[in-house]
């Protein structure tokens, strides 16, 4: 990842620990842990992942994935809706997490579309 890319995802992340969209503060007990890597281009990337209540929409937790180590979440059982973005792009999917087990997920971005050549001006 060029330094620029880190620059601005060091800043995204920055705002979302500023808004209070940082992981919830669920009570432990009951929960399942949602864990995962985020591929991109035929490697892991660093991306944001973000985790919302799949009947409601309501935001419930973001966390950033490394490239290194993946992400990993300790979620209240339920049905949620995970949306993994980068710069260029994003993916969404729904997965179930159950009280006292491991969801793993592999989330793969698409290649952004290439900008058409001559560029129209």
């Amino acid at each position: 990842m060029n330094r620029q890319k880190k620059i601005m995802m060091a800043l995204l992340v920055a705002v979302v620990g500023a808004l209070g969209l940082g992981v919830s503060s669920a009570s432990a007990e009951g929960n399942g842990t949602l864990s995962g890597v985020v591929n991109k281009g035929g490697g892991t990337v660093s991306a944001l992942v973000v985790v919302s209540d799949a009947q409601t929409g309501a935001f419930v937790a973001s966390t950033f994935s490394s490239a290194a180590s993946g992400f990993s979440l300790s979620l209240p059982a339920g049905v949620y809706s995970v949306t993994a973005s980068d710069f260029d792009t994003s993916i969404s999917t729904f997965v179930s997490v159950s009280s006292g087990s491991t969801t793993s997920l592999i989330l793969t971005l698409p290649s952004p579309s290439p900008l058409p050549f001559p560029f129209p001006f």
